[in-house]
């Protein structure tokens, strides 16, 4: 039981991740698509028991958040050019070497790494 645990436990991280960065991505109006792999992660939560109301909190959480770290975002991109791309990096952080989530690539080709986490109460942590 206790690897269920865990393996749901990161299936709900990246699910979190994946709505942050599919929400940045639509509000910056880019052409990346991680809809298939927050689809998937959805459907893989949905068989753990009360997955329906990870699903539904993370969801809740990531909306939430989603405006203080655009509107972050674009008081930056002021002073570093028009965000280019946004990555969402989640496990492959030793081939990135970065503990961020998500990158952020701005028009200067300066890039910033956001390191998210949800937390059980408020708005989740932004980091880095």
């Amino acid at each position: 039981m206790k690897k269920n645990i865990e393996k749901s436990s990161r299936a709900k991280a990246d699910f979190f991740e994946l709505l942050i960065c599919q929400g940045l991505i639509n509000y910056f109006r880019l052409p990346r698509n991680y809809t298939e792999e927050i689809k998937t992660l959805r459907k893989t939560l949905s068989t753990f028991p009360d997955g329906k109301l990870r699903i539904k909190d993370q969801e809740e959480k990531a909306k939430r958040l989603l405006p203080h770290i655009g509107n972050l975002l674009k008081r930056k991109s002021k002073t570093q050019g028009q965000i280019k791309e946004i990555l969402w990096i989640g496990r492959a952080f030793r081939a990135n070497k970065t503990l961020a989530d998500v990158k952020v690539i701005f028009g200067n080709n300066d890039s910033i790494g956001i390191s998210l986490k949800s937390v059980g109460v408020g708005t989740g942590t932004q980091k880095s």
